[in-house]
């Protein structure tokens, strides 16, 4: 019998994949402006409903603008909700960033293989690699950040369903 796995990402913090965004300030302003940088997330990382057990390892990936790439061998259940993440940074000072990530710990089963960033509708970069950096933010502007992934699933992963929201 196979049942569905429903994979999502909230606040850039799963159950089985713990990543960390970390926003480094280049020039560093007095104590009381670096709290003027905000991040609000608009929508999360879905990636949607796909069936298992299966018979070979599965990957899903899903670019920064919240499309399902052609390269992902997941058997879908449902695609409906398959979505990129999109957090709003805001700031109140002039400003120059850098945005990281890793992948802090991946249980048995999953791997996250990249993490894809686009700031601004910039150019897409694996985060996971070497991030984004230089990135200017304008005393009240606000710019968006969308956040695609390549996720692998091992074949060994047990039936279920996993949500780990």
């Amino acid at each position: 019998m196979k049942l569905a796995i429903k994979l999502q990402l909230l606040y850039l913090v799963a159950i089985f994949l713990v990543l960390s965004l970390t926003i480094q300030l280049l020039a560093k302003p007095p104590q009381s402006e670096r709290q003027k940088i905000t991040i609000e997330q608009i929508r999360q990382l879905d990636f949607g409903v796909i069936e298992l057990p299966t018979e070979r390892a599965v990957t899903i990936v899903i670019g920064s603008d919240g499309r399902l790439a052609n390269s992902s061998t997941a058997n879908y259940i449902d695609q409906s909700e398959v979505s990129s993440g999109r957090y709003l940074i805001t700031s109140q000072v002039n400003q120059t960033i850098s945005i990281s990530a890793y992948d802090n710990r991946s249980p048995s089963g999953f791997k996250l293989q990249k993490l894809y960033g686009r700031f601004d509708n910039g150019r897409e970069r694996n985060l996971l690699a070497r991030g984004l950096n230089d990135l200017e933010i304008k005393r009240g502007a606000s710019k968006m950040l969308e956040i695609g992934a390549k996720l692998r699933i091992s074949k060994r992963l047990a039936e279920g369903t996993y949500n780990p929201s």
